[in-house]
Order: C-alpha cells, then sequence, then structure tokens
C-alpha cells in the first residue's frame, strides 16, 4: 500500500484475496471499483459474486462487511492496494 495523488475522476481497481484458515486455499474475493469524486467523495462498485462462497468457507458477514468498510475508508483516504490483506483479519497469520 502506498500513498497515491488521486485526480478528479481517476478510476483504480482493488482486487482483495482471502485465505480462509480452514481451507487454506486463496479465494479471491471481491472487485472494487474506485472512482475519485467532488468534493473527496468516492463512487464504489463492487463485484459482490464471491461473498456467497466466502459464507460457505466460513469468513462471516461482519468479517465481510470489516472488510469493505476498510477498503472503502482506504480509498477515501487516497491509498491504492497493491497486495493482499487477508493476514489483517486473520492476526497476522497467513
Amino acid at each position: 500500500m502506498r500513498d497515491k495523488a488521486m485526480p478528479l475522476g481517476k478510476k483504480f481497481k482493488v482486487r482483495l484475496t482471502i485465505t480462509p484458515e480452514e481451507t487454506g486455499t486463496p479465494v479471491d474475493m471481491l472487485g472494487f471499483t474506485f472512482t475519485s469524486g467532488r468534493n473527496g467523495r468516492m463512487e464504489l462498485d463492487t463485484e459482490y459474486n464471491n461473498i456467497p462462497k466466502l459464507a460457505d468457507d466460513g469468513l462471516d458477514s461482519l468479517s465481510i462487511l470489516v472488510i469493505l468498510k476498510t477498503l472503502e475508508m482506504w480509498a477515501q483516504k487516497g491509498y491504492e492496494l497493491f497486495q493482499p490483506i487477508a493476514q489483517r483479519f486473520h492476526g497476522g497469520r497467513r
């Protein structure tokens, strides 16, 4: 993750991969497209198609919500994500 200036209307994509501890198999969780807008607002387009699979793999809906909100906050601060952040949601373990 690194700081990056975001001109008005700039789009960038984020891909989040989660590895549930129960299965050990990486899951491509969500694809995000953020668009910078006026007054620092961000528009967020999200593909939710893998959430049911994650729920089947044991990731609860509260964890998914925390991940979504964290990504949204990072985007509002102008961060662009380059690395999987699964370890942040499993206490630092892989």
